[in-house]
């Protein structure tokens, strides 16, 4: 009878050790796993132009009535010692008081397709060179998201 209380107990402790181990080893493959790869930072923007009228639209204090308005397509450049898509645009804007303020030449940053930052600081460097074109969709721009009869 003693024997078997032993064996019994020698038994259950085994039992409580594999299953100890059993979880431990399970925890342990948990922490194992790959953790997700981060976004590419360059991903070309396919709606640069939306995007960078959009937060125009909110910095400008008279959104209406921009003129000369140009910008180039999103390149690969090498700022800083990291390479993003960049964009640049220059344009005449009104302030405050409805005056024309001298053209602004602007760099518009994207970080996986989105634009994260848009600089006046240094852009005339970043945006040496950059092949410009027309951005009537800026000279349109009005007060509302949608302007009333266009």
């Amino acid at each position: 009878m003693q024997s078997d209380r032993s064996t019994g107990a020698r038994l259950a402790a085994t039992g409580t050790a594999l299953a100890t181990i059993a979880v431990l080893s399970l925890a342990a493959c948990s922490g194992f796993r790959e953790s997700p790869k981060p976004p590419d930072p360059n991903v070309m923007p396919s709606d640069y132009k939306t995007q960078l009228q959009t937060e125009l639209r909110r910095r400008l204090p008279d959104p209406v009535g921009v003129r000369d308005a140009f910008i180039s397509t999103p390149t690969l450049r090498q700022v800083g010692g990291v390479e993003r898509y960049i964009s640049c645009v220059r344009y005449t804007a009104k302030d405050e008081t409805g005056a024309y303020e001298p053209p602004k030449e602007r760099a518009a940053y994207f970080y996986h397709g989105e634009l994260t930052q848009i600089v006046d600081e240094g852009a005339r460097n970043v945006c040496q060179g950059a092949p410009y074109q027309p951005w009537p969709e800026l000279m349109r721009m009005c007060k509302e998201v949608v302007c009333p009869g266009r």
